[in-house]
């Protein structure tokens, strides 16, 4: 099985709707979530179908960029939310 850009198009709708419901989310779901974005993360970087292609020199490598900075930073995120003590309602 290829991936076509409609495969691509819906791995990225998954992480915007992942995105999305990441504050209702708990503990141990969150650090999952921080490590499943990395892995997407990577695996993006090392498939070779990008959205901008990387023939073109240095604007091909923008995406790549984006993408990982994007990925490591809400990973970061999520990791470091994960670890908060949850608050008690009162």
């Amino acid at each position: 099985m290829e991936l076509t850009g409609c495969h691509l198009g819906a791995i990225i709708a998954y992480l915007f709707s992942l995105l999305a419901i990441l504050p209702y989310q708990e503990q141990t779901v969150r650090k999952l979530s921080a490590v499943s974005i990395l892995l997407l993360t990577l695996g993006y970087l090392v498939w070779p179908v990008d959205i901008i292609p990387d023939v073109f020199l240095g604007v091909g490598q923008v995406d790549d960029l984006t993408i990982l900075i994007a990925g490591v930073t809400q990973a970061y995120r999520l990791w470091k939310k994960s670890n908060e003590k949850p608050s008690v309602p009162q």
